[in-house]
């Protein structure tokens, strides 16, 4: 079983479904022919393969006809039409959930015939004349509208003339425009004419009504029609048996069935326990609700890696999918250190014969989990991602709304359910297949015309595709959450683990290194190159700023649940000086108090001193009250920010602007007092300068390598000079500093946790607190400094 459960496995994934239909297997594929190999494992295991499909008795891998409905006045939704309408009610009904189609054709073509034709195609597939609409009793259902009612045109324009229109913008005006649910049709045709035998045709649906597959179902139907009618050849299609609300029906009924009940204990096993989140290293701060802004960038990966990945996968019994899904599980576990994986995969979902033909949404996406162990090599992972990958195959009927619902999981309204990532494969042979070479129709010729992505339906999605002799990678990304910089490293860096996966697969993938030669030399010559050259005029509050001018959007602070911008710290910051400068009379060398806990609201509180001019003195809050009070008296604030003291400020902020202050320090003025222990007596002030301070943190970023890409820990008491080293090591490179609680740090194993929740890169700790972790503790960090204490040998 196990050896047929993988040869159906390996079809799958690459497009190609084997169906038993009246006791005899009926193989479904895109495409003019079956590839050669597939055809002979097919052949050579018929008898095995029509026996083991038989041994599904009572499951839906039967075949049995879906049968046709009676004629209501409203029709039940499919489980993924449910899920994608509540998207669209939650989203507003944007365009992100539109299916875009563009094509080049060259030859003359009769406009009014290609209306006439679309109108052919509409009329038989149901789908396409279907309004989503609430019933009164609040259920959605769908409605599917009469033929006659419909008075369907495609949009024809002649921009042979019209100099300076630009294609491009008049084919993304009308992708992005969206349907409305309620009203029905939802398919749009643009068809625009740029010479005089060249035209543009622009397709758009909703996926609630198509998918992938439908596309490529559409465009068959509409050149072949249109050719056979041009030609003056009798052609007819064979009837459709079923429309998409047939199999709707029949599909809620199968839900309610016995039989689908190993598939729900199956996925509900898969998903027990705390279901991760996947915390990948962000340029910017992803906004609260979820957007679908989106761009695409791909390559061509080494023609020799993948034929080595490909033997190596099939030496393992696994496929192309599964060894391309592993090489990205370990891209993602090296960016975040994360072990516990969840990425989703389409699958056709049109196992059932008699779904070949019919445009609808018919596409499942299978969450799929991978946990990894500290010593996995890619072999280990490549066998468990295979094992994961037949199993959800095998239990792909379960829906994934079902699931979601079922595991009663709490709506982030910034993320998608379960997982956040798409990894797919398409092939020569599989549904999704682009015209990728020009199609001769006889009367014209099409081919796909290129048009840029601006929709990204996930975080990431990374697309393969199998083409003669090479394997494409596109990564489709969110724009508001990733840079274009940050896709094109990592694009290089999956290219650069592949080269090692092939070399040696059985190194450990914590072990795997992903930085290219230029990156490794550009780290090694930077780490090494000693000699320093320092601004001698820049102040603390300039060279925070000139980060903010760089890197606006980045992450500066994290704390809990809250994040800051950059851009949002100095504004937040710059409020406070104000008020300081207004209610204080601040001056240069003058000194405020700042008594806070640590938090995002600390640092807000350093800056506003810092850039309203005075110096600012750290009391740590967990003092004793004797000592508080003298270094009050001793230093001579002329306030104290407390809470009570930003509470008044906070109330106050919308009367300042939140734009820099002008500067009143120089680089010799007094930046902070550190009060040292008093163990030899009452605690002392000691005064740092700006420039003191600017020239430490700047050899510290340089020593130890810090970026923007970093994640620096704020571990030091407030009151310690480490504290400082920590917190403008981070806010002058661009890093993220992420703050734990005083009691997180007491606690060792809940630091442990917090270092993987952030995924932190660097940080100071004394050795005492180091001994206490081990080396698992602390795997995920890239810089570890150590101070404050004598170490042991």
């Amino acid at each position: 079983m196990g050896k047929l459960i993988d040869l159906l496995a390996e079809l799958k994934s690459n497009a190609i479904d084997v169906v038993l239909k009246d006791g005899e297997l009926e193989v479904f594929y895109d495409g003019e022919d079956l590839d050669p190999i597939s055809l002979k494992k097919i052949v050579d295991n018929k008898h095995e393969l029509i026996q083991f499909l038989k041994g599904f008795e009572g499951d839906v891998k039967t075949y049995e006809s879906i049968p046709s409905i009676p004629l209501m006045e409203n029709y039940p939704l499919s489980s993924s039409q449910n899920r994608l309408w509540l998207v669209s009610q939650l989203e507003g009904g944007n365009s992100a959930y539109n299916l875009i189609g563009v094509y080049e054709i060259e030859g003359l073509l009769d406009v009014e015939l290609i209306e006439s034709t679309f109108k052919f195609i509409i009329e038989r597939h149901e789908s396409l004349r279907t309004a989503f609409k609430e019933t009164e009793q609040g259920e959605v259902r769908q409605f599917i509208i009469e033929n006659e009612s419909i008075d369907f045109k495609i949009d024809y324009e002649d921009i042979r003339s019209k100099n300076g229109l630009d294609l491009n913008t008049i084919i993304k005006e009308q992708c992005e425009k969206p349907f409305d649910l309620e009203q029905g049709v939802l398919i749009r045709v643009k068809l625009s004419q740029i010479a005089d035998s060249k035209y543009v045709l622009s397709l758009v649906m909703h996926h609630i009504i198509s998918d992938g597959w439908s596309m490529e179902i559409l465009i068959k139907e509409l050149f072949t029609y249109y050719t056979s009618v041009t030609l003056g050849e009798k052609f007819e299609f064979q009837p459709l048996q079923i429309q998409y609300k047939d199999y709707a029906f029949w599909q809620q009924d199968q839900l309610k069935g016995s039989q689908l009940e190993k598939h729900k204990s199956y996925w509900t096993n898969q998903f027990t326990g705390e279901i991760p989140i996947l915390d990948l290293p962000v340029q910017y701060q992803r906004p609260s609700v979820k957007t679908y802004n989106g761009k695409t960038l791909g390559k061509v990966l080494n023609t020799n890696n993948v034929k080595k990945l490909k033997d190596l996968s099939q030496s393992q019994g696994g496929t192309l999918f599964m060894a391309a899904l592993s090489l990205v599980k370990v891209v993602l576990y090296r960016y975040t250190q994360q072990q516990d994986i969840i990425v989703g995969s389409s699958l056709a979902g049109r196992e059932h014969a008699d779904l070949e033909g019919q445009i609808g949404f018919f596409v499942n996406t299978l969450p799929l989990r991978t946990i990894l162990e500290n010593d996995d090599n890619f072999i280990g992972l490549l066998n468990k991602v295979k094992d994961v990958t037949l199993g959800a195959y095998q239990y792909y009927i379960y829906p994934l709304d079902e699931l979601v619902e079922n595991l009663s999981l709490k709506r982030d309204p910034s993320r998608n359910p379960l997982f956040d990532v798409m990894v797919d494969l398409q092939n020569a042979f599989g549904v999704g297949k682009e015209y990728d070479e020009n199609q001769s129709i006889k009367t014209f010729d099409i081919k796909p015309y290129e048009v840029a992505n601006t929709i990204s339906r996930f975080d990431l999605h990374f697309n393969f595709s199998e083409k003669p002799e090479e394997l494409h990678l596109d990564i489709t990304y969110n724009t508001d959450i990733f840079s274009n910089e940050f896709v094109d490293q990592l694009l290089g860096h999956l290219e650069q683990l592949l080269t090692q996966i092939v070399i040696d697969p059985l190194v450990p993938l914590a072990e795997l290194k992903y930085l290219n030669h230029d990156e490794e030399q550009q780290l090694l010559l930077e780490f090494n190159d000693t000699k320093s050259d320092y601004p001698r005029d820049k102040t603390i509050v300039d060279l925070f700023e000139e980060q903010v001018e760089r890197t606006p959007n980045n992450i500066a602070v994290v704390f809990e649940e809250t994040k800051l911008t950059y851009q949002e710290l100095n504004e937040k910051s710059n409020q406070l000086a104000y008020y300081l400068r207004e209610n204080y009379a601040i001056k240069p060398d003058d000194l405020v108090g700042v008594k806070l806990a640590k938090s995002d609201k600390m640092i807000v509180a350093l800056l506003g001193v810092l850039k309203s001019g005075a110096a600012y003195l750290p009391i740590d809050v967990n003092y004793p009250q004797d000592r508080i009070t003298y270094i009050e008296q001793d230093c001579k604030c002329k306030v104290v920010l407390d809470e009570e003291e930003m509470m008044l400020c906070n109330l106050e902020r919308y009367k300042y602007g939140n734009e820099n202050p002008d500067p009143i320090n120089q680089s010799g003025d007094l930046a902070y007092v550190i009060y040292t222990s008093g163990s030899t007596g009452q605690p002392k002030g000691v005064m740092v300068e700006h420039s003191s301070n600017v020239n430490m943190s700047l050899d510290q970023i340089k020593t130890f390598g810090v970026t923007q890409n970093d994640k620096v820990v704020w571990f030091a008491s407030v009151a310690f000079d480490a504290s400082i080293s920590e917190i403008m090591m981070s806010l002058y490179s661009g890093a993220a500093l992420c703050i734990p609680s005083e009691e997180t740090i007491k606690d060792k194993e809940a630091f442990v946790e917090f270092l993987k929740q952030t995924q932190s890169t660097v940080v100071t700790f004394p050795p005492s607190y180091l001994a206490l972790l081990s080396n698992e503790d602390i795997s995920g960090l890239r810089c570890i400094i150590t101070a404050g204490e004598s170490a042991d040998p």
